[in-house]
């Protein structure tokens, strides 16, 4: 029998994954093969906590409770709660196979260790198993409720016979096996949570390749007719012209306008389909190369006597460089097209530069925009104007908002009101660790 002296500190509260409790138990001195026990248990329960996966554990456990307890055998179930079955978690080399075994998890009462023999009910749900002797604790989920058991012992026929089994064991299996519970119930936590997170990328993916395929759709079979529309519109203008009065020609300016409407609308739409679904590639990206190149798309397509822009030195960042580059035309064009008029337009791309992140920011003189709508502008098809005033699609700033969040950053608008220009600023990591 375990006579009980010194005392052992198994493991700490930080080993025990944060645990509130810390658990002591008394060490043998009656003979060396005890206290070797003890020591290995303790090894274990250092140890246990820093395994990674739930086959691992169950093959640590499976050795160490067979060292610590001199038992042939350390059988693991699970219990499946909807098919009211424990299903063996472990390999035993010295028998072929071992039945799972029907269980209502009503029958056990006790949360600690007992000892097969002094517990009829559960001897005889488990007769499947064909024990002759043996030390059972269940492993309980961390709400308490029945989750299986670890089992060590001895098959009967079995040639290999353990050491004597008695009740002053019961505290350590108890200890070491709710060890085992915790750990287990945080594995099997993480598998349910990466299972569910690549499933959600499944969905994700799967998505994706809906909207791409939904942007073949739209860019092939609905811009065909598109350009049949306005190829007929045009034929009708130049080899009818002498025939149609001003209303005729004023309704095909209709259709011509309008087609064009559609198509750029349907050419935003695709923009802003890919922006959201495709993948994008990182590199390091020099915002002045960039730069200079809106500058001198944007001095081609508008009269440079009637635009100023400037820009002070950029820092490098992670980012894709095809979509920053959008990013900042887009902005640099809202800022030429919403000018005072008659007021040369004066841009000017300004930076806050942090150790990890910069602040970029588009500042114009134009015709501002009123506080309320701040928000509203960046979502999908919202116009503050009139077509006839200032022509576009309402899509231009959501894409631009769809490129910013890619990239893991934020963007916002400020102004003061009408005709006190405007300040884009857009929030950027310097370095993105896992592209999105």
């Amino acid at each position: 029998m375990y006579m009980m002296s010194k005392t052992k500190r198994l493991f700490s509260q930080e080993e025990a994954g944060n645990s509130d409790s810390v658990v002591i138990i008394k060490e043998s001195v009656v003979d060396s093969s005890s206290v070797i026990s003890l020591e290995l248990a303790g090894q274990f329960s250092a140890h246990v906590f820093s395994i990674d996966n739930v086959a691992a554990l169950i093959n640590l456990t499976t050795s160490t409770f067979v060292k610590v307890f001199n038992q042939p055998i350390c059988l693991i179930y699970e219990y499946h709660k909807t098919k009211q079955t424990l299903f063996l978690l472990n390999h035993i080399d010295s028998v072929e196979t071992l039945p799972s075994v029907p269980f209502d998890d009503r029958l056990l009462t006790q949360k600690e260790s007992f000892l097969l023999n002094t517990s009829p009910t559960i001897n005889n749900a488990l007769a499947a198993i064909n024990l002759e002797d043996a030390i059972i604790a269940p492993l309980l989920k961390t709400d308490g409720a029945f989750n299986g058991f670890i089992i060590c012992g001895q098959l009967k026929g079995s040639n290999v016979k353990g050491k004597s089994l008695n009740e002053e064991l019961l505290p350590l299996f108890s200890i070491l096996t709710n060890i085992v519970g915790l750990r287990f119930n945080n594995l099997k936590n993480n598998q349910l949570i990466e299972k569910e997170r690549k499933s959600l990328n499944e969905q994700l993916k799967r998505s994706n390749e809906d909207l791409e395929q939904f942007a073949y759709i739209i860019s092939h079979d609905l811009k065909a007719p598109l350009r049949n529309i306005k190829s007929f519109a045009q034929l009708l203008q130049k080899m009818y012209r002498d025939q149609l009065d001003g209303d005729g020609m004023t309704f095909l300016d209709f259709i011509t306008g309008g087609v064009s409407k559609f198509d750029n609308l349907i050419n935003d739409l695709l923009q802003y389909s890919r922006v959201s679904t495709r993948a994008m590639p990182f590199e390091k990206i020099d915002l002045n190369e960039i730069v200079e190149e809106v500058v001198l798309s944007t001095y081609i397509t508008a009269l440079k006597d009637d635009v100023e822009i400037k820009s002070q030195k950029l820092p490098t960042i992670s980012g894709n460089e095809h979509r920053i580059e959008q990013l900042i035309q887009n902005l640099v064009d809202n800022a030429v097209k919403f000018k005072q008029p008659g007021v040369k337009a004066k841009i000017a791309i300004k930076v806050k530069n942090d150790k990890e992140f910069i602040q970029l920011t588009v500042v114009d003189n134009g015709i501002g925009i009123e506080k309320q709508y701040s928000e509203r502008i960046f979502q999908l098809f919202q116009k503050l104007h009139a077509d006839n005033e200032y022509a576009g699609t309402g899509l231009g700033l959501s894409i631009c908002k769809k490129i910013v969040e890619r990239h893991e950053g934020q963007i916002w608008i400020e102004s003061n009101g009408l005709n006190t220009g405007t300040s884009v600023h857009v929030f950027l990591p310097k370095k993105l660790i896992v592209p999105v």
